[in-house]
């Protein structure tokens, strides 16, 4: 058995072995928690600086958002206002240019030759059998010559009774061939404010009897020229119609569609 004092000695010694052991394992568990504080810490860092370089690059990509969409609008702006300045400077050109032409074709209007068929009588009473003779007063009431002017003439009777609806397909007729008639060259000119009056003209004798010098019947007569001005081919046409009794004299009278100068 072994004496007290040994005990007392071996006691102490494990009491002290167990202190040494728990004081290492305080501060092993010390340092372990330091390391884990640490290690925390450095994490807690990254994502503080992980969320700073974010927000960073977030207001960075909000920043350049707002200058693009501040680039767009002021392209916008600048591109309506060029429209619109556009816009205006070609109103002004259309105006201007419709002035222009205007005006080009008023000095033009007032300078063209204008072949007028002023009026139409008969050189004498009918007389059933023989050829009745028409004089027709011509002038050119513009301000140039009307070049290479050439004239067609028509006549036509109608019964008295039918003249009205008779008379209006056949006045159409030769209004539409005057459009389509050519100037003829070499034919003298027509001056301004010289009167004209064509060569022979006449309603054939084989539509002069005795219903025409009765008045039954009315004689028509139609006439159209083409000429030049200005290099332009211009018409001019006239319709006249005599009915013997209608009124004194040879004069004859307009027709419904009356005539034209181009």
């Amino acid at each position: 058995m072994l004496p007290p004092s040994w005990k007392s000695e071996v006691h102490k010694t494990v009491e002290e072995e167990i202190d040494t052991y728990e004081d290492q394992r305080q501060a092993h568990e010390s340092d372990n928690s330091s390391q884990i504080a640490a290690g925390l810490k450095a994490i807690s860092d990254a994502q503080n600086r992980q969320t700073k370089h974010q927000d960073c690059g977030t207001n960075r990509n909000l920043l350049v958002n707002i200058i693009t969409v501040v680039l767009v609008f002021l392209t916008v702006c600048f591109t309506f206002k060029s429209w619109r300045t556009f816009e205006a400077q070609l109103v002004q050109m259309r105006e201007q240019t419709k002035l222009t032409r205007d005006l080009a074709k008023a000095t033009i209007d007032s300078a063209i030759a204008r072949v007028a068929i002023d009026s139409a009588s008969l050189k004498s009473i009918p007389v059933a059998g023989l050829a009745l003779p028409i004089q027709v007063f011509v002038r050119n009431s513009g301000k140039s010559i009307a070049s290479n002017p050439s004239v067609i003439t028509s006549t036509n009777v109608f019964r008295q009774g039918k003249y009205l609806t008779d008379a209006w397909p056949w006045e159409q007729q030769k209004l539409g061939e005057c459009l389509s008639q050519q100037p003829e060259e070499g034919r003298p000119p027509i001056y301004p404010d010289s009167p004209i009056t064509p060569g022979e003209l006449s309603v054939e004798k084989d539509k002069i009897d005795r219903d025409v010098v009765s008045g039954e019947k009315v004689v028509e007569f139609s006439i159209c020229y083409a000429y030049v001005t200005f290099l332009e081919v211009r018409h001019s046409a006239a319709c006249f119609f005599y009915q013997t009794g209608r009124w004194n004299g040879l004069r004859m009278a307009g027709c419904r569609y009356g005539g034209f100068n181009q």
